[in-house]
């Protein structure tokens, strides 16, 4: 056969090819077909073929007798040249080469090439070519000479651009420990050259892969390496980034993640923290965790919620704690330079699987320039808080609260929507911590201004609720306040009256709630009104009566309507009143004698208001001596008959144990307004002063006898009001009266006594 010469780019060399089907060893099967490639090359048709091809095809002759110099020349100007390069024909032109030269040329090559410079694409295509033209089912991969020189040397240029066919056909070959990490070095050494995606499949379509079949067998290459760190750096080097920890725990029972911390990734530090049973201490968690910084922070929490939700776990309180305080610490720059929408995501669902660790050292770090934050940032904040609030202890639950209070009371309300209700407003923005909101630390969120307005906003119903929280009434001044502004007062007693803590109220709790309200009570002309407040509303606190409430200026203001109706009550109720009677009667005094026309509340031409002293003193009147009663009539001797002559006043004298002086003022007004007034009918005290009564000289002997029972049974010395001597006054009345009794004996005697 003759051989003819050919050019190539610039230089000379021939190529001679038999016309023949050049076969290889399958992975799966592969033909090499030298006629397929050639049979439609002709002199005549050119142009759909390179001119490496076809520089191929026309000198399919001899190219096996090629030296290693030919081969390297040829390799060059491929590189060099423009011409994109033919997969087919690459792989014909080095099925065919001389082995012995071909590797020889290759040695040589890797000195004497920039890799770098080599696009991938084309390193991609002479990889290929190499393998299924030389090593595509070689029996030769269990000998370390054979793999070492051609991955670490021959192939090195190239092993950037290895695709994952040649990878899974390598862990398919049969070879050993020492060949498998003799290829896994060469890798290594071109592991900076490779994409990801490159890098990845090495590990995964190759290593793992590789690894998995001998573990099957018993021990995936551990033999010889007596720590973790060794079995690591020989057998995946740094394609083992894309490994999964529990991967390698399964690859090597002896693996332990905390021997090469600085090995691992921050993923795998994070699959690491999850692994069931490895973190044991906190000593190691600690290790761990100063490999997770700033700038790895949100990659670490990421996975590790990605591993405890596919774990279907949780991590203990104690590791949920140590990683919480880490991790703020670590995102603090992150945290304070994140908009509001990237904060929330930090909140949830990045940190709120490790919120039940938070313990009381946590809290400020998470409510660290909250203030700042638009309003949905700071709920976002409270309601991850709040979902875990049942695993805090009491003292880190009131450190939340205390923070939640904090920037609530500098933020102006901000959160608050104007004329919406307050009630739902504190219940939204405290959620669960909520049960420690008291007056105190509303007062420092309320603007005094806005009390009023903001009080108003609330159902009495809502009202209620919070008033009856535990420990809530905790400032007795605000209470007042708080109450006297709320409008709806009425249905908000009616309500707090339905609680049980009403019945625990500490005294000066109780007057603080009843001081709030009274404004209402005295202010109210209205019967019905006053008769709800004093009839169902105020039983349960007028325990809480004290004197200063029944003296302040609002009650001296009362209606007439409203404290007649008071008088009237705490005469029926003077047993639950802890303020003497003398006290009350100084307070009515008061009221009274407050303006300068009086009788105060007495109409001359109102019939009704004739009781004024059953009305306005009731029993009170026991401490009345006869200056006050003038004093409360202006000494108005007109007005003071025609009280005397009620029969209400007339019955309430008659009950009530009343001064002496008093009873005298009393019987003389009434004996001036009608001197014929019935003995029989008067009060007994009263009769101590009836000399002025025109009605004795028509009683009867025995009517008289039973009037002067009467008299010594009231102002005889036996009686505490009685003197120690008759007056003048006395013998008037006695000689008067005696003169009625016709009759003397042993008994009239007895019956006249003294």
């Amino acid at each position: 056969m003759n051989h003819v010469p050919c050019i190539l780019a610039a230089v000379v060399f021939c190529l001679g090819f038999p016309r023949s089907l050049v076969k290889a060893a399958s992975c799966p099967g592969l033909q090499i077909n030298a006629t397929e490639l050639c049979k439609n090359i002709s002199s005549e048709d050119d142009e759909g073929s390179s001119n490496f091809t076809r520089l191929v095809c026309d000198n399919l002759q001899n190219v096996s007798r090629w030296n290693r110099s030919s081969l390297h020349g040829a390799f060059e100007l491929l590189l060099k040249s423009k011409e994109d390069l033919q997969p087919q024909a690459l792989k014909v032109f080095v099925s065919e080469a001389n082995t012995t030269e071909l590797e020889a040329a290759l040695d040589g090559f890797l000195g004497k090439v920039n890799a770098s410079l080599i696009p991938a694409k084309q390193k991609g295509i002479l990889l290929e070519a190499l393998w299924d033209g030389k090593l595509r089912n070689e029996e030769r991969f269990n000998e370390t000479e054979f793999v070492g020189p051609w991955f670490q040397k021959r192939l090195r240029p190239f092993l950037s651009a290895i695709s994952a066919d040649i990878l899974q056909c390598l862990h398919n070959e049969t070879m050993r420990c020492a060949q498998y990490q003799a290829i896994v070095k060469a890798l290594d050494l071109e592991f900076k050259e490779m994409s990801h995606t490159t890098q990845e499949t090495v590990y995964r379509s190759f290593q793992l892969s590789f690894l998995k079949g001998l573990k099957a067998e018993g021990s995936a290459c551990v033999d010889g390496l007596t720590n973790t760190s060794a079995w690591l750096s020989v057998n995946l080097r740094r394609f083992s980034r894309y490994a999964v920890y529990t991967d390698l725990l399964s690859l090597n029972a002896a693996f332990s993640g905390f021997d090469v911390l600085h090995s691992l990734t921050v993923k795998q530090l994070a699959q690491l923290t999850v692994a069931n049973g490895t973190v044991e201490a906190t000593e190691d968690l600690q290790r761990l965790l100063a490999f997770v910084t700033g700038s790895t922070v949100a990659e670490y929490i990421d996975e590790l919620n990605r591993q405890v939700n596919l774990a279907n776990s949780s991590l203990e309180t104690e590791t949920k704690a140590v990683l919480l305080q880490h991790i703020l610490v670590a995102a603090r720059p992150i945290l304070r330079a994140a908009n509001d929408t990237e904060f929330i995501h930090w909140m949830n669902p990045r940190l709120a699987g490790l919120i039940a660790g938070l313990n009381r050292t946590h809290v400020p770090l998470l409510f660290e320039g909250l203030q700042a934050r638009a309003c949905t940032a700071i709920k976002a904040v409270v309601t991850v808080l709040n979902n875990s609030i049942a695993d805090f202890s009491n003292p880190t639950q009131h450190n939340i609260y205390q923070e939640i209070r904090d920037r609530t009371a500098n933020s102006s309300l901000q959160c608050y929507t104007t004329d919406t209700s307050f009630a739902v407003y504190l219940r939204e923005t405290f959620q669960g911590f909520g049960a420690f909101l008291n007056l105190r630390d509303l007062r420092s969120i309320i603007p005094v201004s806005g009390i009023q307005k903001i009080a108003n906003t609330m159902a009495p119903a809502a009202l209620a609720d919070l008033f009856s929280s535990p420990a809530f009434l905790n400032d007795n001044a605000f209470l007042t306040t708080l109450v006297k502004t709320y409008e709806r007062k009425g249905d908000f007693i009616d309500q707090l009256n339905k609680k049980s803590m009403v019945e625990t109220l500490p005294s000066d709790t109780g007057a603080a709630i009843l001081a709030g309200v009274w404004p209402a009570v005295v202010r109210s002309d209205h019967e019905t009104e006053v008769d709800a407040w004093l009839g169902t509303r105020l039983p349960p606190y007028f325990s809480f009566v004290q004197s200063p409430l029944l003296s302040s200026s609002v009650t001296l203001q009362a209606t007439c309507t409203a404290f007649r109706k008071i008088v009237d009550k705490l005469s029926h109720n003077s047993t639950a009143l802890k303020v003497s009677e003398r006290d009350v009667y100084h307070a009515i005094q008061a009221y009274l004698t407050a303006i300068p026309a009086r009788p105060r509340c007495y109409n001359a031409s109102n019939p009704k208001t004739a009781n004024w002293f059953a009305a306005y003193l009731g029993h009170y009147i026991r401490y009345s001596s006869a200056e006050d009663v003038r004093s409360f009539t202006n000494n108005d001797n007109t007005v003071l008959q025609d009280l005397a002559i009620n029969r209400d006043n007339l019955r309430l004298i008659n009950h009530t144990q009343i001064p002496r002086d008093t009873a005298e003022l009393y019987a003389t007004s009434l004996f001036a307004k009608n001197a014929n007034f019935s003995l029989i009918d008067l009060p007994g005290l009263l009769l101590c002063f009836a000399r002025h009564s025109t009605a004795i000289q028509w009683l009867s002997s025995a009517d008289a006898l039973s009037v002067i029972a009467r008299i010594n049974l009231h102002c005889g010395p036996s009686n505490t009001s009685a003197p120690a001597e008759p007056t003048l006054s006395d013998h008037q009345l006695a000689t008067m009266l005696v003169a009625q009794v016709t009759s003397f004996n042993a008994n009239t005697l007895i019956a006249l006594g003294h």
